[in-house]
């Protein structure tokens, strides 16, 4: 939740007006058998939903194609492979026209392109929190120290806000945590201890 809460507060701040999807279409059709495989692949989909960010694939169809036309001029990829998305040429189109910017802990077709390539810490090697299918919110923590020069992706964005005159002032994770529960009434009132080992439902964003 930290990652795309500050990814948000970047996009709709500093870089006011530009377009932010959280979700990408699958490269197949999906499927889901009503107890183990679910349709949507991507464990923080009701995180990146109660931001009121875009899940469901067209803003970034949306994104791709402008960059494929050549009317973007920054294309910033976190964690995504373009290359196995089902539009592969509008993809490959818009990696050729746009400066792009990639994020990411492996490296990928988006990675080995881009203009600048920073490396983000693994999900086990971070703390921070995700909301599962069921709508509750969970904490995870860090079991590993980062490889190499690799960071929290929310370190990321915070130096991004600042640099850019809105900066944040959170030391860690947690930090960023109660300042995204002090604006987001989706989250008020709850911190890292509120939230415990089993978690907390938390509402839609209405």
């Amino acid at each position: 939740m930290e990652d795309l809460y500050l990814a948000r507060e970047f996009f709709r701040g500093p870089l006011k007006g530009a377009a932010v999807s959280a979700g990408a279409p699958a490269d197949r059709p999906p499927t889901e058998d009503g107890l183990l495989v679910r349709r949507d692949k991507w464990p923080n989909t009701a995180g990146a939903e109660a931001l009121g960010l875009d899940t469901g694939g067209r803003g970034w169809v949306e994104i791709v194609e402008t960059a494929a036309r050549g009317e973007l001029d920054l294309l910033v990829v976190v964690g995504h492979d373009m290359g196995s998305i089902y539009f592969k040429l509008a993809a490959d189109m818009a990696l050729n026209r746009a400066k792009l910017v990639a994020l990411g802990s492996n490296v990928n077709p988006a990675v080995a392109r881009a203009s600048l390539a920073l490396p983000i810490a693994a999900f086990a090697e971070r703390d921070g929190t995700w909301i599962n299918c069921k709508r509750r919110l969970q904490r995870f923590r860090k079991a590993l120290d980062p490889a190499g020069d690799s960071l929290p992706e929310w370190m990321i964005w915070k130096e991004m806000l600042g640099r850019y005159g809105a900066p944040l002032f959170a030391g860690d994770s947690e930090s960023v945590f109660l300042a995204m529960a002090k604006a987001e009434p989706v989250f008020r009132g709850l911190s890292y201890g509120r939230i415990g080992e089993a978690g907390v439902k938390v509402r839609d964003r209405g």
